[in-house]
């Protein structure tokens, strides 16, 4: 009766297991298979900061709205301003960001009855969800507000 050989290996995320009868063939596919994981370099971790550095530094706010928000139908008001609150603080590098800021963002990407919208209220609205902060008037993503605009970027979100 033949025998049945089983190898599984395991470092990190990177996971193989061979079976087979022949013995010998298991020991080639063993070394072979190692050899690829010890000559390839683990792909290095995703930072936030790398995901930011991909957006063009001359994105204008209409290219980033239709680009980002339009395309995965990102239709409620505080998920918008998220979105335009990342733009500011990471493109535009802003720091400091008012309420008129972020409405002056609806006007630009010529948003519909721009002119009507409580702004401040749709904030509050982002914040409440744990979007945004807000101190001393001035607004600024959370790490979740972040994440959350990053996945959309990337692709892993919505």
């Amino acid at each position: 009766m033949d025998h049945t050989y089983r190898l599984s290996f395991r470092t990190g995320d990177v996971r193989f297991e061979v079976e087979s009868t022949d013995l010998a063939w298991l020991e080639k596919k063993e070394k072979e298979y190692l050899e690829r994981i010890t000559s390839t370099p683990p792909p290095a971790p995703r930072s936030l900061g790398d995901v930011s550095q991909m957006l063009p530094q001359n994105l204008t706010i209409n290219e980033f709205f239709k680009k980002y928000v339009k395309p995965n139908n990102i239709s409620s008001r505080s998920d918008i301003v998220v979105f335009f609150v990342y733009f500011l603080q990471k493109v535009l590098k802003r720091d400091a960001l008012k309420t008129a800021d972020v409405a002056q963002c609806f006007a630009d990407v010529s948003y519909p009855n721009y002119s009507k919208l409580n702004v401040t209220d749709i904030l509050h609205q982002a914040k409440r969800k744990g979007l945004l902060n807000n101190v001393n008037n001035l607004w600024s993503l959370t790490i979740t507000g972040e994440d959350f605009v990053l996945n959309v970027v990337t692709g892993e979100g919505k």
